[in-house]
């Protein structure tokens, strides 16, 4: 039994000393506008990691989103913003050397086609 009790100890903290290493809650806040700073409702973002992605939504009629996720340490993500009629935007972002849960910020300026 006592074998059994210091086995669980140890899968235990592998897990957690894991989890917390690894995995963390991050928050993405996005604005999307124009170039006459006109909040761009219904853009599409899309975050990968590697070339998978992880997540994607769409911007509100304040051109803003805002997502909490599980994101992996010491990895690099891309950015995509899309809507119809306007250039995409591209942006990178890095949980490398976070120790912590972390808030990122990014705003983009999308132009239209022509």
């Amino acid at each position: 039994m006592k074998k059994i009790v210091i086995l669980l100890v140890i899968v235990f903290s592998v897990v957690t000393t894991y989890s917390q290493e690894y995995e963390k809650l991050y928050v993405l806040e996005l604005i999307v506008i124009d170039s006459n700073k006109t909040p761009i409702e219904n853009a599409n973002i899309e975050v990968y990691s590697s070339d998978e992605l992880i997540f994607s939504s769409k911007t509100d009629s304040s051109g803003y989103i805002i997502k909490e996720c599980i994101l992996s340490s010491s990895t690099d993500y891309s950015i995509k913003v899309t809507k119809d009629g306007y250039l995409q935007a591209l942006g990178r972002e890095t949980t490398k050397g976070l120790k912590n849960s972390y808030k990122f910020f990014h705003e983009y300026i999308i132009f239209p086609k022509e």
